[in-house]
């Protein structure tokens, strides 16, 4: 298994799987999970500086060998704004994304105030290389739990 940022892989990563074990990479991207339970939806979570967080969806199969490779995309401009009052980012390249006032919440739902720090990591949905970048598998669940496919025109991950 690999990560990636672009076609190049990166060292030092840390990889998290459900269940809290975690590997790093090598010095070409290479990591190792051994004896992960089957799981038809399991899922390797990549959280490294100066990337966006990255989710790779893999259904795990009883004494196979899977190979996974997990690209990042790097994060295109980072700001400081006033949670309260709001901002915009803009990378200069067609990435942006505009905090409206109050609109955004601390972990336990609280508004944040005071400053904060917003990055953005925009996707370009024309280059499949970029695409690989997409956190999961453009599905997700409705309310009632029944499947559903996602529809992005701009993927970007905001954090």
């Amino acid at each position: 298994m690999r990560v990636a940022g672009a076609a190049e892989g990166l060292a030092n990563v840390t990889v998290l799987r459900p269940g809290g074990s975690s590997a790093v990479t090598d010095a070409h991207g290479w990591f190792v999970f051994s004896a992960v339970p089957e799981d038809p939806r399991a899922a390797v979570r990549v959280d490294h500086p100066g990337y966006a967080e990255a989710v790779k969806p893999v259904a795990v199969e009883a004494g196979a060998v899977h190979d996974v490779e997990v690209v990042v995309a790097r994060f295109t401009a980072t700001v400081q704004i006033d949670a309260q009052t709001g901002g915009t980012i803009d990378d200069g390249a067609g990435g942006v994304a505009v905090i409206p006032p109050d609109a955004l919440v601390t972990a336990d739902g609280r508004l944040a105030r005071g400053m904060v720090t917003v990055s953005i990591a925009p996707l370009d949905p024309s280059a499949s290389a970029q695409m690989d970048a997409f956190p999961g598998d453009f599905t997700a669940a409705r309310s009632d739990g029944s499947a559903t496919d996602l529809e992005t025109f701009v993927p970007m991950q905001v954090s």
